[in-house]
């Protein structure tokens, strides 16, 4: 390595929300495991420090994490393209040109906006984002990539919001990670080179040890939707499982896993430790899944199972994991009534390693040159021949 590298590692991580956490900690491994980088050469900016160093620190000495950009982006009444522009501007104001944040980016080499859903309307001050990605590249000449990005429910850009359109274009690398951002993208003609790839949590396999018997797993939201089914999940269906395990996403599915306690009171409760470092899992498991990544590991993991939407995002989100070949369905709780649930293998789980090889295919575009660690997974994954699904890749 030539160069000595400084990646700036950006997202919506941090909350805690276990799909991004998740994709911090599939990041974490390619650039501190599998690439062999010290850990002093990585940032992770997301919402809290505290909770970022509470999950990660350990796993990853070094690794500096930070929430300055959460802090600088903070606007109580915005629009997402507003919030481009006041990101972009930041850093040049006089006021902030020694600031932590500017200090903090000084000497990077790579920003790295990684994935989830967070770039929307929904959520608009998170466009400050974008704008400060673009002021990186401007000033600190620096590799700009943006990998498994989910955009959207968002209108186009106008005309005048030319900012917004010179931050999508600045980017070395953009990969969304959905048919209908990667069309916002060409349609509003924001990119010359998308690539239409997958979620960042694809960047890594998945090896759980599993534990015997038969688990039915939860992932429930704290919402009408949430409740509904902690009220007429069938009783018979529940107790034919050895574990129950609830999937703790957020602090806001506490809710959820207390209305489901008041029925089933046998539940496991696991937190994004317990995600992310000990799944568990067992050989014959059947997943309900509201929330979008939980039904992205299940579905990997072979598991059965149904997932509810609930709203527009939801659509996009779960769409775009039944289009990998998940074997989850868009069901009523009335069909758990029935047996035996059909259980057939997961063409996902079965696709999971070429999905994996295209994203790492992917991910060793962003730093050239700089080679795989030693270690037997990232030797083994890199010579892994192109998935079947490559032409997603590559699709412009």
């Amino acid at each position: 390595m030539t160069t000595q590298q400084k990646i700036f590692l950006l997202g919506g991580g941090g909350v805690p929300n276990y799909g991004d956490e998740l994709i911090i900690h599939s990041w974490l491994k390619w650039y501190a495991r599998d690439l062999g980088l010290p850990g002093r050469s990585i940032t992770v900016s997301g919402s809290h420090r505290t909770v970022l160093q509470k999950l990660f620190g350990d796993a990853y000495p070094g690794v500096k994490f930070s929430q300055r950009v959460r802090e600088a982006r903070w606007r109580p009444e915005t629009t997402f393209y507003e919030s481009v522009s006041h990101g972009y501007g930041y850093l040049s104001e006089p006021e902030h040109a020694d600031s932590p944040l500017h200090r903090e980016l000084r000497g990077t080499t790579v920003f790295h906006l990684h994935g989830g859903g967070y770039l929307n309307s929904k959520w608009p001050t998170h466009g400050f984002m974008l704008g400060i990605a673009l002021w990186a590249k401007e000033n600190l000449g620096c590799r700009l990539v943006g990998t498994g990005l989910g955009l959207g429910p968002m209108q186009g850009p106008d005309a005048d919001e030319e900012v917004t359109a010179r931050a999508f274009r600045a980017f070395d690398i953009l990969e969304v990670r959905d048919e209908w951002s990667f069309d916002f993208l060409k349609n509003h003609d924001l990119h010359d080179d998308p690539v239409f790839g997958y979620d960042d949590a694809f960047l890594q396999p998945l090896h759980p040890a599993r534990r015997h018997g038969s688990t039915l797993h939860l992932s429930l939201r704290h919402d009408e939707a949430g409740a509904k089914i902690s009220r007429w999940i069938p009783q018979r269906f529940v107790e034919s499982f050895e574990h129950h395990v609830f999937w703790s996403c957020t602090g806001q599915d506490a809710g959820a896993f207390v209305a489901l306690s008041k029925r089933f009171p046998f539940f496991e409760l696991a937190g994004n430790r317990e995600l992310l470092f000990d799944l568990p899992v067992s050989k014959r498991d059947f997943m309900i899944a509201q929330r979008f990544h939980p039904h992205l590991v299940g579905a990997r993991l072979d598991m059965q199972g149904m997932f509810r939407t609930g709203s527009d995002y939801y659509d996009i989100k779960h769409r775009l994991v039944t289009d990998l070949g998940s074997p989850f369905v868009l069901g009523d709780l009335e069909d758990l009534k029935k047996a035996p649930i059909a259980w057939e293998p997961s063409k996902m789980a079965l696709k999971s390693a070429d999905y994996v090889a295209d994203k790492r295919q992917l991910a060793s575009r962003i730093l050239p040159g700089v080679g795989f660690a030693t270690s037997p997974n990232a030797v083994q994954l890199a010579g892994h021949s192109l998935g079947q699904l490559g032409r997603r890749i590559f699709k412009s």
